[in-house]
């Protein structure tokens, strides 16, 4: 068949319609968009070319396989936590802001793509911040605690733990939690004065930037 032959198929219209519908749920502008194009061109001209006739076959044999990825995702809880982790990972960081939105928009229903999920799951700073967040604060609510030495803006202060916070940074000192200052730092950057979440009163500082006081300690 010539390249620009066409062929007629009363079938087209609607094999079409089915990949428009799925690229468009995966988030796919790319191919929603060629499949928008070759749907117009079928209905207008009458017919698909060879080459798109092809390309509508390898289209159909993805979404085949992303039925196959639904079955695996749906039926693993494992995949779910993972993913679980990795959209409350980025839904903090910004990043995929579209895929993070969506999943939260109906959590249940979501499904990501394979493709969308690797990249989530895979990505080299959530694979730092995960162990992080699996292993669970190592301070509780009323502990109290001094900052390390050498650290500006904990240095020789003493907190009362008053709230343990879920955003974790593994690179840069670990989980927060919010303080009430028993003894100051003298020391007045704005981490020093600063706390998350609003508390009054509290200041904010990492897990690393901590230790537990050591008993028999003067507060």
């Amino acid at each position: 068949m010539y390249k620009r032959d066409r062929t007629r198929d009363d079938s087209f219209d609607g094999r079409l319609s089915k990949c428009h519908e799925v690229f468009s749920g995966q988030f796919d502008v790319y191919k929603r968009t060629q499949a928008e194009s070759l749907r117009d061109q079928n209905k207008r001209i009458g017919g698909l070319t060879g080459p798109q006739i092809e390309m509508l076959e390898r289209w159909e044999g993805e979404v085949e396989g992303m039925k196959a990825w639904k079955e695996e995702y749906t039926n693993s809880a494992e995949k779910r936590e993972m993913f679980s982790f990795a959209a409350l990972y980025f839904s903090e960081s910004g990043y995929f802001r579209k895929i993070t939105q969506a999943y939260y928009a109906d959590i249940k229903v979501f499904i990501p793509t394979a493709h969308a999920y690797n990249k989530l799951v895979e990505n080299p700073y959530f694979q730092r911040w995960l162990p992080e967040v699996k292993a669970g604060p190592r301070f509780s609510v009323g502990d109290i605690v001094e900052g390390r030495a050498g650290n500006y803006d904990h240095a020789s202060a003493v907190y009362l733990i008053t709230k343990v916070l879920g955003k974790v940074d593994p690179c840069k000192g670990g989980r927060w939690y919010n303080g009430h200052v028993i003894k100051d730092t003298g020391r007045y950057s704005y981490t020093n004065r600063c706390n998350l979440m609003g508390e009054t009163g509290a200041r904010g500082f990492r897990e690393k930037d901590v230790k537990p006081l050591k008993k028999g300690k003067k507060k």
